[in-house]
């Protein structure tokens, strides 16, 4: 069963907005076709547009340029799919792709204009899983989180554009779920190695009993003091203040790590 589709198409003069770049109605209008034809190629139905997270433009899409999109099935519930859209350009008179956006869109299964089954999706690969468990955890996260956010890709994207590091890591395990730029950036790694690891082999020995407590404190009483704990960054050692507080989720409780130098 196909789980992926690419497109291409080019940037033509009549395209561009004021600026002299390419409308973004037009990019969102393409990210939205291409969601609904993987959608539709996967569940074997047509299907509708549920929602679309927040769309954040990185940099301009120009006239002239090919633009390519990835859309892929990253999650699947009963009669929904959640398919994310990688969208580059490329000069064709030479340079390396350009990440302009990424942006997750939700799509519904419909037959005789009622919602229907699609097949299980079932991640394979490490990325498939790292995918499967953000939007898993997407879909988990929207309840207890109403109150921080409109919906829960706005809070991600508020992580993901944060000033600061953060981590949102399982109580009991002590998995790292969700790790935004600026922790990936830290810890200089990216987001597909950092994500499903293992919060505690990223202190020192002699501070890693203190972090572990901590956290415990954190799961017990729902926050806990700032506490400063050396970190493994790279290839050097960083004294960080790690606060953190609870995050109450009805299927796995996570705490939300923020780190700031010392």
């Amino acid at each position: 069963m196909e789980t992926e589709l690419v497109t291409t198409a080019l940037m033509t003069p009549e395209l561009a907005n004021f600026a002299g770049n390419v409308h973004g109605g037009h990019i969102l209008r393409l990210v939205d076709q291409i969601a609904y034809a993987c959608a539709s190629q996967y569940a074997g139905r047509y299907c509708v547009t549920l929602s679309v997270d927040r769309v954040v433009f990185k940099v301009p899409v120009r006239v002239g340029d090919l633009l390519t999109m990835k859309a892929k099935v990253n999650y699947t519930g009963r009669t929904s799919l959640q398919v994310g859209v990688r969208v580059e350009a490329r000069d064709l008179k030479g340079g390396e792709p350009r990440h302009t956006n990424t942006c997750y869109l939700t799509m519904v299964a419909m037959e005789n204009g009622r919602p229907h089954p699609v097949p299980r999706f079932t991640p394979e690969t490490a990325d498939e899983q790292r995918r499967f468990i953000r939007a898993e955890l997407a879909r988990d996260q929207g309840p207890a989180l109403d109150r921080m956010a409109a919906n829960v890709h706005e809070y991600h994207a508020m992580m993901d554009l944060a000033a600061v590091p953060i981590l949102l890591v399982e109580v009991e395990s002590g998995l790292i779920r969700l790790a935004n730029r600026r922790a990936c950036e830290l810890f200089e790694e990216n987001e597909g190695d950092l994500e499903q690891r293992l919060l505690w082999p990223l202190y020192a020995d002699e501070d890693r009993e203190r972090a572990i407590a901590h956290s415990a404190h954190v799961a017990a009483a729902g926050s806990a003091p700032p506490i400063e704990l050396l970190h493994s960054a790279g290839d050097s050692m960083r004294r960080l203040r790690v606060t953190s507080w609870l995050i109450p989720l009805p299927t796995q409780p996570l705490i939300q790590h923020v780190l700031e130098a010392v």
